[in-house]
């Protein structure tokens, strides 16, 4: 849908408070510039609609227009044997619709993401980079280069950083997008091969890494990597780990809704705040979770024999969640 409104340049925010926008739909404001003609605001919705098929163990990530990346993941459609599918759609929240876009080159599931200088990565196995101009995956990093599964990522000074994943000989490293390199990553203290599925990410210069799989367990550990030595951080309250979570840096804070529990973290303060469950099944397995302009969306998943397609939305301000 398309709303056009001639509100002029000095109006207040009250004049747009008006507007109800549904947050399915796309409104194009124009703004009228006395001296120099026009300018457009756009708003996009941050939430888009259910994904067009069941899936769980796929990835999601924005580009830097509002448009959203899904790829990789268990296709239970298929209905076949293989773990990974290459199906790649992406919203568009202009048009309001899921499009069909072209395979990675390399089949994925439980893999992980992410976005480098507004450039989308799918990592597991190899490294592909979403090439908008020509609407196709291209490879970075050959066949072998990573863990196939499980891994988690951040990016830190431009690198992506890889913690945990199978095979475990393949972890950790630093990845050299520049360069094309591959460097090892010292492990946080305790972290042994075959670890994975920790919550990994990056606050104020620093790598984080807290939770996860342990030696069959699941951990409580919390460091922080500042390029040169890992510093203790706050323990989770309690063991979690990311396989059966919805989690990710929304409102400048990380937000995580496990099946052990749900947690806010403050860097700052080095505080970890318990929030309320969300209103979805706690098991929620390898959902894809994805911020942007402050929100947290939660994209399919699979629990006790459901698949999910639908996206829910979490407002770290009011802690409301909403349904599409």
């Amino acid at each position: 849908a398309l709303l056009r409104t001639g509100v002029g340049a000095q109006s207040t925010a009250s004049d747009f408070a008006e507007l109800a926008l549904d947050a399915a739909e796309t409104a194009e404001i124009l703004l009228t510039i006395p001296a120099g003609g026009f300018a457009w605001a756009e708003f996009h919705s941050a939430a888009p609609a259910p994904l067009p098929e069941r899936r769980h163990g796929h990835r999601a990530e924005y580009l830097p227009d509002g448009r959203l990346l899904v790829f990789g993941g268990f296709d239970h459609e298929a209905g076949g044997e293989e773990r990974g599918t290459r199906g790649t759609w992406m919203w568009d929240p202009r048009a309001a619709i899921w499009e069909r876009k072209a395979d990675l080159l390399l089949p994925k599931a439980f893999h992980s993401s992410a976005v480098v200088n507004g450039e989308v990565y799918a990592l597991g196995d190899d490294v592909e980079r979403w090439d908008d101009a020509t609407g196709r995956w291209i490879q970075v990093f050959p066949a072998g280069s990573l863990p196939k599964s499980h891994l988690s990522v951040a990016v830190l000074g431009g690198k992506i950083h890889v913690i945990g994943g199978f095979p475990a000989e393949l972890a950790p490293a630093v990845l050299d997008l520049t360069a094309r390199t591959r460097t090892a990553l010292p492990p946080y203290p305790g972290y042994q091969p075959g670890d994975h599925l920790a919550f990994v990410w990056e606050d104020s210069g620093l790598l984080h890494a807290a939770g996860g799989m342990i030696n069959e367990g699941v951990g409580v550990q919390h460091w922080a990597w500042d390029g040169a030595a890992w510093i203790a951080r706050a323990p989770l309250p309690a063991p979690a780990e990311a396989k059966f979570a919805a989690w990710g840096v929304a409102d400048g804070a990380l937000q995580i809704f496990a099946l052990e529990i749900c947690l806010r973290y403050d860097a700052a303060a080095d505080r970890w705040q318990v929030l309320e469950p969300p209103p979805w099944p706690r098991d929620r397995a390898m959902p894809a979770s994805v911020a942007r302009n402050g929100l947290l969306s939660v994209l399919g998943g699979f629990s006790y024999g459901a698949v999910f397609r639908g996206t829910d939305v979490y407002d770290p301000r009011s802690g409301a969640w909403s349904a599409r």
